[in-house]
């Protein structure tokens, strides 16, 4: 069973292409974003279908201490075990998208 199609251009747009790099993961589809309107964090949600496929995410933070201290996954359970990556509001996600793409491409190459 395939990923289902995403309107990438519906996304937020400080969202979309942490949303697109994390889609990119095999075993992890993402269900939610924010940006950080009406004073809210910086969020997006996903589900990991196995252990292996959320350790695959959380290296990101193994490799870059910045991001461990201002990034955080969380854990929540309502209709099923799902993970909210979340930062500040003024978020500025394109470091830890590029840590996403090379903690994947590192993954590919085993």
């Amino acid at each position: 069973m395939g990923k289902t199609v995403i309107d990438y251009e519906a996304i937020d747009p400080n969202c979309r292409e942490i949303v697109r790099t994390l889609n990119e993961y095999p075993g992890i589809t993402t269900i939610g974003s924010c940006q950080g309107h009406y004073g809210r964090k910086f969020f997006v949600s996903f589900k990991a279908q196995s252990l292996d496929d959320l350790e695959t995410v959380t290296k990101a933070f193994e490799e870059n201490w910045e991001f461990r201290l201002r990034w955080i996954i969380e854990a929540n359970y309502t209709d099923g075990l799902w993970f909210s990556l979340s930062g500040p509001r003024e978020a500025n996600p394109k470091g830890i998208i590029q840590c996403l793409k090379e903690c994947l491409q590192k993954d590919r190459e085993g």
